[in-house]
């Protein structure tokens, strides 16, 4: 496993992209809502977005549009050099 996915919102979309590339690298999720992170397999769950960031080196941002400006605020001083694909209508 090479490269370290993140995945921010694991929501219906998050969680789909997070169990169709699972098997091929490594996934680290957040989400807010910690009922939908519990109990999963494969997938590693980061405490926070910022620390997700920290370590990744590719970034998916699956969150509701109105959550996010918000959740790019708080990550943007962690993104330098880091690959990021937004999924946010």
């Amino acid at each position: 496993m090479g490269k370290k996915i993140g995945i921010i919102g694991f929501g219906n979309m998050g969680s789909a992209i997070a169990e169709r590339i699972k098997d091929a690298y490594e996934v680290i999720v957040f989400d807010k809502d910690k009922e939908k992170t519990g109990n999963l397999r494969k997938l590693t769950v980061a405490d926070g977005a910022v620390d997700l960031v920290k370590i990744v080196d590719v970034l998916i941002i699956s969150v509701k549009p109105q959550e996010f400006e918000a959740v790019l605020s708080e990550i943007k001083p962690f993104t330098k050099d880091k690959l990021i694909v937004s999924i946010a209508a």
